[in-house]
């Protein structure tokens, strides 16, 4: 039963929210060579980010 309540929300509310937006930019600027970076992948731009919230590693994982 529990099953098919979490499937409901995952289909009908497909919402990553928290952290996920900052985690997937920097993954993307990762896989793209840009490095740790909160610019927005699809402008080309790099601006280096050396802090945050982020984990040693996660974005790497991510990407």
């Amino acid at each position: 039963m529990a099953i098919f309540t979490r499937l409901i929300f995952v289909f009908f509310f497909p919402d990553g929210g928290g952290d996920w937006d900052i985690y997937s930019t920097v993954a993307e600027n990762i896989l793209n060579g840009c490095g740790v970076s909160l610019s927005n992948p699809e402008s080309g731009e790099c601006v280096p980010h050396f802090g945050g919230n982020q984990l040693p590693g996660f974005p790497a994982f991510v990407a």
